[in-house]
């Protein structure tokens, strides 16, 4: 009986041995995670915010007008327009409208190769300073 002790006990005893980690081998980790930067974003994602949204993100448009049934907000640069449609409702509702319709129109030879993402983070206020914030800036 003594003898099926020491046996159990020695393998208890083996299971807490512990190994030396194997100098061969490199530990991997993981890159660091940048500082938030605003990822450039096309129509679809700006059709999902509202008005308080969009002028957070964008600030005032350069253009804002009543046009029949419809508000036209306009953001513009030398290389495009953002072009925005929202119902006319009323001004009890948080937040104000949504979207129903945006358009990006490009100026020139910039067009070439470029999407709506990028026009649209030429107005990202996160985008501009993180660019602004960039070395070598």
């Amino acid at each position: 009986m003594a003898a099926l002790l020491l046996g159990l006990a020695g393998f208890g005893l083996a299971g807490c041995q512990t190994t030396s980690p194997d100098i061969g081998t490199a530990q991997i980790r993981p890159a660091p995670k940048p500082a938030h930067v605003a990822q450039p974003s096309g129509l679809a994602e700006l059709l999902k915010l509202d008005q308080d949204d969009l002028t957070t993100r964008f600030g005032r448009p350069a253009v804002a007008r009543r046009e029949g049934q419809s508000v036209f907000w306009r953001y513009s640069d030398n290389r495009c327009a953002l072009i925005l449609y929202f119902p006319a409702i009323d001004a009890a509702k948080p937040g104000g409208a949504r979207p129903t319709h945006g358009v990006v129109r490009w100026f020139g030879p910039q067009a070439a190769g470029a999407g709506d993402a990028d026009c649209v983070a030429g107005f990202d206020h996160a985008t501009i300073q993180a660019r602004l914030a960039a070395p070598g800036v």
